[in-house]
């Protein structure tokens, strides 16, 4: 397994750049659940390679735990289980993010 350590904003940033450039590929760019968002899922030489964004240094439960726990299990994650990640949206709130959820009072 090869882990990046660098928040991913871009298909042509340094990482995925890298993997492609030495012959491997980017299967996967961002998984649509926040935090974890920033993530990359590919491959090298028959082994996976994970670009970990910043809140894999986090205590707390974020989509770069659901891709590497299966990823150390062994299990092979599809679309389909990327798109599944989805399901809730947000984990947790983060203080410095404004809060789009705050429903707005009519009237």
């Amino acid at each position: 397994m090869i882990l990046t350590g660098s928040a991913t904003s871009d298909v042509h940033d340094t990482a995925p750049s890298a993997v492609r450039a030495a012959g491997g590929h980017v299967d996967r760019f961002g998984i649509p659940v926040d935090p974890g968002n920033l993530l990359f899922f590919g491959s090298y030489q028959g082994r996976p390679v994970i670009g970990l964004p910043g809140c894999a240094r986090s205590p707390a439960l974020n989509g770069a735990d659901w891709v590497l726990s299966r990823t150390v299990c062994g299990i092979a994650i599809t679309a389909e289980d990327f798109a599944q990640m989805s399901v809730g949206g947000l984990l947790k709130e983060i203080p410095t993010r404004p809060h789009p959820r705050k429903k707005r009072r009519e009237g």
